[in-house]
């Protein structure tokens, strides 16, 4: 399959957002909060900044699904570069834990890399189910 452009790699459906370090949120209250008053606690500062909401992480990661793997260290979208796979399991090398995948191949290639990594970290990278 050759590299795509990430226009057309948006077009492509996708699934759930997943990480490793996925927990469900439990429903019980943690307790009561102390009310705090005062002028200065009431009084708020109003932006006008509208900022659009973060994708938030739906899911574990599970063995044997496949994954997109997109780079979120480049802001540009021209710019990132975009792999596909099936999650292996982990690997831990130091204090670094890293994401092995298996049958990777490269979906959107701006820079023309030709080396196919097997092991992804969870802090530069974004991974998205393929449907």
């Amino acid at each position: 399959m050759s590299p795509i452009a990430y226009q057309e790699y948006e077009t492509i459906p996708k699934g759930r957002i997943s990480a490793l370090n996925y927990k469900t949120k439990s429903k019980e209250s943690t307790g009561t909060t102390r009310r705090r008053k005062g002028s200065r606690l009431t009084q708020k500062k109003k932006s006008n900044k509208v900022t659009s909401p973060a994708k938030k992480v739906e899911s574990g990661m599970n063995v044997g699904t496949k994954y997109f793997i997109e780079d979120t260290t480049r802001r540009s979208k021209d710019l990132k570069t975009v792999y596909a796979g099936t999650y292996v399991g982990t690997e831990t090398i130091g204090d670094n834990v890293y994401l092995n995948f298996k049958g990777v191949k490269i979906i959107v290639n701006p820079f023309g890399k030709v080396g196919l990594p097997k092991g992804f970290s969870q802090k530069g990278y974004k991974f998205i189910e393929q449907i």
